[in-house]
């Protein structure tokens, strides 16, 4: 329910909100800021969606784990994961209240964050309590990404275009992580896992350069309408 003060709010000039307003699809995919975006979340959505559907099964079938110690082990991944959401937000608002920019802000959180992901590249190799701690960090790294990947939806385009911006986001990295669930599967049936952890190790820094590439600055993009 909404409260007369939210209503007051919605409906004063502080908010430019148009009900009128109609998305013109051609102009929304003709900016670079949108296609980085979209990029990005295809590569970080299909290694967070492998890593938190496959860890228990990688767990039994990899490292022979019955359900009851796949259950004492695997929640730490997920615990760490939530800290990261919480960190990485942390961070970039801290940076922000200290007077540096938002694009800087976000750059450097989602660089240390890209850091993190390679990990993974060791997972496979290591003795069961390191790879947990490998998870653990590639889980934490994840979310620390991705709660600032969600947010450049509003540093980057205007609010009457975010929702439609965020659910373009959301698709494409679902879409995404879906067809590349496909393909770990069959390589995973073929040679292991290892090549699919490699890949997963190398999705965040490789969607880091991208954002670099063609989001370039973490600001609104210029003459939208």
């Amino acid at each position: 329910m909404v409260t007369d003060n939210e209503k007051a709010y919605i409906t004063s000039n502080n908010v430019n909100i148009s009900l009128d307003f109609h998305i013109k699809w051609a102009k929304l995919f003709s900016y670079r800021q949108l296609w980085g975006l979209l990029s990005a979340k295809i590569l970080v959505d299909s290694a967070w969606y492998f890593i938190i559907f496959w860890l228990p099964k990688y767990l039994a079938d990899a490292r022979g784990l019955n359900i009851k110690e796949i259950g004492s082990y695997a929640w730490i991944p997920y615990a760490c994961a939530g800290a990261g959401s919480l960190i990485g937000g942390w961070l970039s608002n801290y940076l922000i209240k200290r007077n540096v920019s938002i694009d800087i802000s976000r750059k450097v959180t989602l660089g240390i964050a890209a850091a993190m992901m390679p990990v993974s590249l060791f997972i496979a190799n290591a003795p069961i309590a390191m790879a947990i701690v490998l998870f653990s960090i590639a889980m934490f790294g994840h979310q620390f990404f991705s709660t600032i990947i969600q947010t450049t939806c509003t540093d980057l385009f205007p609010n009457k275009v975010v929702g439609a911006v965020s659910g373009l986001a959301g698709s494409f990295g679902s879409f995404g992580a879906m067809f590349f669930s496909l393909l770990a599967g069959q390589v995973i049936s073929s040679v292991g896992y290892t090549p699919v952890f490699i890949m997963v190790g190398l999705m965040h820094p490789t969607a880091f350069i991208i954002l670099l590439i063609l989001v370039r600055k973490f600001e609104q993009v210029k003459q939208f309408s």
